[in-house]
């Protein structure tokens, strides 16, 4: 947890995805993605102050925002002043100054901390016990863990789950192989069980336009989820800061419709990542609007990572961008802003 200083103080801000900002209405923002504006967060209300919310730091009682839907009415009527119409992305997009920030939380920093505690609570305990599960068997830093959402924050609940993030390409490799081993061997982790997908599915319903029985065969497969000691995981993997290719600015995105394709997974290296990235092959052009050069399928939302694997045919629908580099141009769907987007494999 970092206290913001003066602004004057700063060389760099940096943020990441999982980490959450604390306005000074005690609202609690979290950042989406890896690249963001110069001395700016593109980041999305998760927790507010609310009379009625069902979650308590200190004095203040607090509603957690679930539904996409929701979060955008939220910025619409309370803060407006953050919406701003991006020139690189091309969209309106939530972007928290240095300025706004009371508190940025980070997911390392915090786990490190309460590695410290004398007398943390059973969830922490349980989410200290994983992460060394994993530092130990797998064998890297405990620099390269976090513990994100809720339980960062002081507002997890008796039935929250633990979010991790991992950082670094190397270590999120070594994770996800190890991971794959845990839930194989059923003996200290285990693979969500039919209702366990069932309760998810009844939380994303209002964000999906997919059948349980369709979401239920891609969820039982993924491994950045699952359940230690009766507590839920949920896993994001990072690459570093300085393993990033992309800069702010270096490639532009174009709004350029709305299309549903057909396609095959050329390659699906990186679809264990936050932000999940899918290369195509063999597109065809559903619906919506007909364009060629249609080469890859993107998405900012934890749902949509490891949702097929290379050599699959999917069905994907989504909104179409252009994307404008210093080589050239081509198209990617965007996944995860709008309801009925989805991505379906047919090879299950």
């Amino acid at each position: 947890m970092n206290i913001i200083p003066k602004k004057d103080s700063f060389k760099e801000f940096i943020g990441l995805e999982g980490d959450f900002l604390e306005l000074k209405d005690f609202s609690i923002f979290e950042v989406k993605g890896l690249i963001h504006p110069p001395k700016k967060l593109i980041s999305y209300p998760r927790y507010i102050v609310n009379k009625k919310g069902d979650r308590w730091k200190g004095s203040r009682r607090y509603r957690k925002i679930y539904a996409l839907q929701e979060r955008q009415e939220l910025l619409r009527q309370k803060y407006p002043h953050l919406i701003i119409n991006d020139s690189i992305l091309n969209m309106k997009v939530p972007e928290i100054s240095q300025t706004e920030i009371v508190t940025h939380h980070k997911p390392n920093e915090f786990l490190e901390k309460i590695k410290k505690k004398k007398q943390p609570d059973s969830i922490m305990q349980k989410a200290i016990e994983f992460s060394h599960l994993l530092e130990n068997h797998s064998g890297i830093s405990s620099t390269a863990i976090g513990i994100s959402g809720s339980i960062m924050v002081g507002l997890h609940t008796a039935s929250s789950d633990m979010d991790l993030i991992i950082y670094g390409q190397n270590e999120s490799r070594k994770i996800r192989n190890l991971l794959k081993i845990l839930l194989r061997e059923e003996k200290q982790v285990r693979g969500l069980m039919s209702n366990e997908i069932a309760r998810h599915y009844k939380f994303r319903c209002a964000d999906t336009v997919m059948q349980f029985e369709v979401f239920e065969k891609h969820e039982l497969r993924k491994t950045f989820q699952g359940v230690f000691k009766d507590l839920e995981f949920f896993i994001r993997y990072l690459p570093n800061s300085h393993e990033l290719t992309e800069k702010y600015g270096n490639i532009r995105y174009f709004p350029a419709g709305y299309v549903k394709v057909k396609a095959r997974i050329k390659d699906a290296s990186g679809a264990f990542y936050s932000p999940c990235r899918y290369w195509l092959e063999k597109v065809e052009v559903l619906d919506g609007t007909k364009v060629k050069n249609i080469v890859e399928a993107i998405s900012f939302r934890g749902r949509f990572c490891e949702q097929a694997e290379t050599g699959e045919s999917v069905v994907i629908q989504g909104k179409l961008e252009k994307v404008s580099t210093s080589e050239g141009e081509h198209y990617r769907v965007l996944l995860g802003g709008n309801s009925s987007d989805f991505m379906i494999s047919l090879s299950l």
